[in-house]
């Protein structure tokens, strides 16, 4: 007798635990699959950010080479029309990347082209 209920405490157990082990399996799927989807979002906004940044780098990059330039051109070290030059070309990187700092930027330079504003 102590041996039957012993096979039948072990059959139950058996089966308790394979409905359990179906459970978690079934519960850990969606638990598995959502944390995949959180990784590609995750994944998709670092790309963003990135992009972002390399944009903004190179925004600053072309305001700081024509402050440079000026700053040159104001010491004499280069010639105006060389200065200008460049600066042009830095006005055409950051209308690359933006429309309305290029316009921005376009409108500085020509003002400070007309009026010597730098000199006053």
């Amino acid at each position: 007798m102590t041996r039957k209920i012993l096979e039948v405490s072990i059959s139950v157990f058996l089966l308790v635990f394979s409905v359990c082990l179906l459970m978690g399996t079934f519960w850990i799927k969606p638990l598995i699959d959502s944390q995949r989807l959180l990784n590609e979002n995750s994944l998709i906004t670092q790309q963003e950010i990135l992009k972002t940044t390399e944009e903004t780098k190179t925004l600053i990059t072309e305001v700081g080479i024509s402050v440079a330039l000026i700053a040159m051109e104001e010491a004499e070290m280069i010639k105006p029309v060389d200065a200008n030059k460049m600066i042009e070309e830095s006005i055409k990187n950051i209308e690359n990347k933006s429309e309305r700092l290029g316009k921005l930027a376009r409108l500085l330079n020509e003002s400070r082209i007309n009026e010597d504003w730098y000199l006053y």
